[in-house]
């Protein structure tokens, strides 16, 4: 019995174990039981100024970097590299990290989308193993914070403004009025977020800065001096 099964017996929780083939992502993990990605569940560990927390959004998602440093407060969260994950998470194998704060010791941030599902899975652990749980069992004895965190490449500009303002209201956080609140400003100047108007849309589901707002992203000045955009999702 390993240290994640017995967490879940003692728990109470009902769950099924499912053997399957070696798998690196959560992507993987959903072929692999030849699922849907939208019921596999994406573990992501997210280095802080005083350690990590657990992110938890469908496999189907991308991260937004701007909304989980907006829910923590903290703009210079940054996704653990595979060198921490394997020194400070040293009992799970890579990309097999499982949403239980309780069990590793760390906070846990949930995606709404995740409480939309009935049964979801995840990983157990390891590469070739993960459990099928309900979602309501899963999180009744975690510490959970449930705010937006996922970008997704189909959805446009009034989406993610939305999201964000939710993520904000949610946590008691300034309005997003498309002035930087005071304070915003971390070291060298740079705020992490930049107001768009949803009216200037272009094709593609992209969108340029309102001509009637200032811009006060620094991705020009970031792209300017290293030839590249920062990213923002994973």
């Amino acid at each position: 019995m390993s240290a994640l099964t017995e967490h879940l017996e003692q728990q109470g929780s009902a769950f099924e174990l499912l053997p399957h083939r070696p798998a690196w992502t959560a992507a993987d993990e959903a072929r692999a039981l030849g699922i849907n990605t939208t019921d596999v569940l994406k573990t992501l560990a997210v280095r802080t100024g005083i350690g990590y927390v657990l992110v938890v959004i469908p496999a189907s998602c991308r991260l937004d970097l701007h909304l989980i440093r907006d829910a923590l407060g903290d703009h210079q969260a940054r996704l653990a590299s595979e060198e921490e994950l394997a020194r400070d998470f040293a009992d799970y194998q890579l990309g097999a990290l499982p949403p239980l704060g309780a069990l590793l010791g760390c906070e846990v941030y949930v995606d709404p989308e995740v409480r939309n599902h009935d049964l979801v899975v995840f990983a157990a652990g390891i590469q070739t193993e993960s459990v099928r749980i309900r979602t309501q069992e899963l999180f009744a004895s975690e510490q959970v914070t449930t705010v937006p965190l996922v970008r997704q490449a189909d959805w446009g500009t009034d989406d993610l403004i939305r999201r964000r303002r939710a993520a904000q209201q949610e946590l008691g956080l300034a309005r997003f009025d498309g002035h930087p609140p005071s304070g915003a400003l971390p070291r060298g100047g740079c705020p992490s977020w930049t107001p768009w108007n949803a009216s200037s849309l272009a094709r593609g589901g992209r969108s340029r800065p309102s001509s009637r707002l200032r811009s006060w992203s620094c991705a020009s000045a970031v792209t300017a001096r290293s030839g590249r955009s920062p990213g923002t999702s994973i």
